[in-house]
């Protein structure tokens, strides 16, 4: 019997919205990690394509309560996810099977340090200061692959000041995971994490 993603209504919207705006990043598919009642929602916005690749792997995380308790981990088309929540019914999640890399890439789950914290202001300001940049190094008609490598050049700096990068600030602000509370930094390892209540944006 495959296992069923079953949210409430308010969830629904709230993962529809989230695959809404992580699609505008380029990705198309989803990590749906379930232990419980709750399952991690988990989108790529970048990720390493590797040893040559120097850029980052930009994750974004956000837990949602399901109505029933289930156990799952898979990898599903974003789109299938859409369709089925915005239909308002379950998501029939498949048996496990070989994840893609950038879902291999699982952060600690313990181990994390706190590195301090950062006003929601700064970071829209750094998300600001990445979309310009990469809006001036693109070249006329750029192609999907040029877009994806320049994003990845800006995105990989540091945000003046902070223990953020410009991608941490551009995934907090397009995952719509900002809101007025300042954003909690830890890291462990090559890991940093950006947390809010909305939801958790981790680069590698």
């Amino acid at each position: 019997m495959p296992s069923l993603l079953a949210v409430d209504d308010r969830a629904r919207a709230d993962v529809r919205t989230l695959l809404g705006r992580a699609g505008r990043f380029g990705e198309t598919s989803v990590r749906l990690t379930a232990h419980g009642d709750v399952v991690l929602v988990t989108v790529p916005l970048t990720v390493s394509s590797g040893l040559l690749d120097a850029g980052p792997t930009i994750l974004g995380m956000r837990a949602v309560r399901m109505r029933d308790a289930a156990e799952f981990d898979a990898v599903v088309p974003a789109d299938a996810v859409m369709d089925a929540l915005g239909e308002g019914a379950d998501l029939d999640v498949p048996a496990a099977a070989t994840l893609p890399a950038w879902a291999s890439l699982s952060a600690p789950r313990t181990g994390w340090q706190p590195l301090g914290d950062v006003a929601a202001d700064d970071v829209r300001l750094g998300a600001s200061a990445a979309a310009a940049r990469v809006e001036r190094e693109l070249p006329a008609s750029p192609g999907d692959a040029v877009v994806r490598k320049v994003r990845r050049s800006v995105w990989s700096q540091g945000l003046d000041g902070h223990p953020l990068t410009l991608g941490h600030c551009a995934a907090l602000e397009g995952l719509g995971f900002l809101g007025t509370d300042r954003v909690a930094v830890t890291g462990v390892g090559a890991w940093t994490r950006a947390s809010t209540r909305l939801g958790d944006v981790l680069v590698r």
